[in-house]
């Protein structure tokens, strides 16, 4: 077994609620649709969550992007 270098799974996290992550669940599953299915896909026929690193960063990405996009604008329509 090959163990993964620690800097290869170093990755930005969401900081949002899980109050957030619910209200959001049903636009964010739509909007990343594909990277989910690919990352899912991968890890099914791989059997190895190893080999889906880079599968897994395109999840994180999009979901990063998605809440960045969502907190600009709800910021711009609701901000004070």
């Amino acid at each position: 077994m090959t163990l993964i270098d620690s800097y290869v799974l170093v990755s930005l996290q969401i900081n949002v609620s899980s109050a957030v992550l619910k209200a959001a669940a049903h636009h964010y599953g739509s909007q990343c649709d594909k990277p989910n299915k690919e990352f899912m896909l991968c890890r099914w026929e791989e059997k190895d969550p190893r080999k889906c690193l880079e599968e897994g960063r395109k999840v994180n990405e999009c979901a990063l992007n998605f809440f960045r996009y969502l907190t600009l604008r709800v910021f711009n329509l609701f901000g004070a």
